[in-house]
């Protein structure tokens, strides 16, 4: 990757790991990010992305600095019912689980989530300043 880590030691610590440790992956053709995520998993950890930074964390403090902020997705999903607006609120929110940094969301052992809030036709979304910034990047107009 060519970029520095910060690893948090107490993040270590938590889980039991000795900084002195080695571990590995075959990570051909997987990007960066997502080999960088896959063998910290593995450890139990995974990281955050501050003040430019990518800092090496448990997945509970990395629970911690998640921010959340609401996309209004009306114009994506509505449908000519509400079963259907529904349905496509479904279908979006797997879209976006699958394609926007999987590893992150919590039905895959991340700490991200995402909900749909019918009555003003959102999304609300609690997660990394890097998902929000890949996001932010698809629904802005």
């Amino acid at each position: 990757m060519d970029q520095p880590l910060l690893i948090d030691e107490r993040s270590l610590r938590d889980v039991d790991i000795d900084l002195k440790s080695n571990a590995s992956l075959e990570a051909s053709g997987l990007s960066a990010r997502t080999a960088l995520r896959q063998l910290l998993a593995s450890k139990g950890l995974t990281y955050i992305i501050q003040n430019e930074t990518i800092q090496v964390v448990t997945v509970e403090r990395a629970r911690e600095s998640l921010t959340t902020r609401v996309y209004y997705v009306g114009d994506l999903i509505m449908g000519l019912s509400i079963p259907e607006t529904l349905l496509n609120a479904a279908v979006l929110m797997e879209a976006i689980q699958d394609t926007v940094d999987p590893l992150s969301w919590k039905k895959r052992g991340g700490p991200s989530t995402i909900t749909f809030f019918a009555p003003n036709l959102s999304f609300i979304v609690r997660a990394s300043t890097e998902v929000h910034a890949s996001l932010g990047s698809k629904f802005s107009k």
